[in-house]
């Protein structure tokens, strides 16, 4: 598997209610290049990759998630339990549509719900 990597723009938006979300891209989400290639699965994000056929029709995005946050999470603990790397290239995509600082919120509590439950081993890893 290959990942690009993802970042936000250098400069904050202009509306203000977007600041939160953008900010938090920029302190949390963003990661360099020689950072992802020294921690190639925890830096993974869906927005910016290349799968094998094949890989993806064994390893696949874990459906038990209904609700938003983690996916991403789950596929690359997948993909790390079998064995299959990720290569990072340098070619991150910019991270678009920012939404408001109550929207980012409420998807903030639904992931941090989604990792509690993947933290319990409850969220059942795909097979």
């Amino acid at each position: 598997m290959v990942y690009g990597g993802r970042k936000h723009h250098d400069n904050p938006p202009k509306n203000k209610n977007k600041k939160l979300r953008w900010l938090y891209g920029i302190k949390k989400e963003d990661q360099n290049f020689n950072y992802r290639v020294m921690n190639p699965y925890h830096c993974f994000r869906s927005n910016n990759f290349l799968i094998k056929k094949t890989i993806l029709s064994q390893i696949r995005f874990n459906e038990n998630i209904k609700t938003y946050g983690h996916e991403d999470t789950l596929l690359s603990l997948e993909l790390k339990n079998n064995k299959i790397a990720i290569f990072q290239i340098n070619n991150p995509v910019f991270h678009e549509g920012i939404e408001s600082s109550s929207v980012f919120l409420e998807k903030t509590k639904s992931a941090i719900k989604n990792l509690v439950l993947i933290d319990k081993g409850t969220m059942i890893l795909a097979q």
